[in-house]
């Protein structure tokens, strides 16, 4: 995935990956280990991790993460299909 680094404003602003149930529900030590390291070069705003029961979505500004239940952020992915499609 393409990042920040060509000096383009209109560059990635974040990226995201899917975890396996082996892998866990959410956001691991490792993921954000690379993500501190990487994400001021990629100059990434947010990085989402997705699993069959939670969305993680860490902040890069803040270094922060957020967690959601799937189903939830379904929902709201649905209704964003559904606002942009009128």
């Amino acid at each position: 995935m393409p990042a920040g680094y060509n000096n383009n404003a209109e560059a990635t602003v974040g990226g995201v990956h899917a975890h396996l149930p082996e892998t866990g529900d959410i956001i691991t030590a490792t993921d954000i280990c690379t993500l501190m390291l990487y994400e001021k070069f990629a100059k990434w705003k947010q990085y989402i991790v997705i699993s069959r029961n939670y969305v993680s979505i860490w902040n890069c500004n803040t270094n922060t993460p957020f967690y959601a239940h799937a189903q939830g952020w379904d929902k709201i992915s649905n209704d964003q299909v559904k606002r942009h499609k009128e």
